[in-house]
This record gives structure tokens, C-alpha cells and sequence, in this order.
């Protein structure tokens, strides 16, 4: 069943989508020149906004889910679940050890 978003909404998310792009591409820019500064989870929680704004980017794959086969629909998927596991992870790091750094 595809979504039922209008071509005006598929544009606001993909600009959306973008922009969130190139903001969490500069934290993660800024994370990787504060490196030796950061604990673990901060370092991995700096690129949770680029992984958030795949999906966002990516809005028309989702649009027409029943044309994805084999190795897009998996992609598709893996952008999907990117942000979760990298905010579990981080949330996990943060409790078992808040102050590691490598």
C-alpha cells in the first residue's frame, strides 16, 4: 500500500529532509573537531540528525514501496532503523559508562 502524500508534501519533507542534511552534517563536522573532547555517546549522538534526514531525503522511496526490490528495499529499510539504533546505542553508552572516551 504506497503512502498517499501529495507531490507538495513529498517536496516539503525532502527540503526538510535536505536542510537537516546539511545541519547535521556541520555537527558532525563540529563533533569530529572536538574528537578528543567529547565522550563516546556524544561523539555518536553528533550524527543522529544526518541519520534522521536520510529517510527525509529519501521520502519518494517510500512513496513507492511496491517498486523497491531486493537490495533497495533492504536500504530503504537500514534508513529506516539508522537514527534508532545510533539513539539506543548513545542512550546505552551513556548509562554503562558516561564518561568513556577513546
Amino acid at each position: 500500500m504506497p503512502l498517499n502524500i501529495s507531490d507538495n508534501t513529498r517536496d516539503r519533507i525532502r527540503d526538510a529532509g535536505v536542510a537537516l542534511m546539511v545541519l547535521g552534517g556541520l555537527l558532525a563536522a563540529w563533533g569530529l573537531a572536538h574528537f578528543d573532547q567529547l565522550p563516546n555517546y556524544l561523539r555518536l549522538l553528533s550524527t543522529l540528525p544526518f541519520f534522521c534526514s536520510v529517510p527525509m531525503a529519501c521520502v519518494e522511496d517510500y512513496r513507492n514501496w511496491e517498486s523497491l526490490r531486493g537490495y533497495w528495499g533492504g536500504k530503504a529499510i537500514a534508513f529506516l532503523l539508522a537514527p534508532f539504533v545510533v539513539a539506543v546505542g548513545a542512550l546505552i553508552w551513556y548509562l554503562v559508562d558516561p564518561s568513556a572516551k577513546a
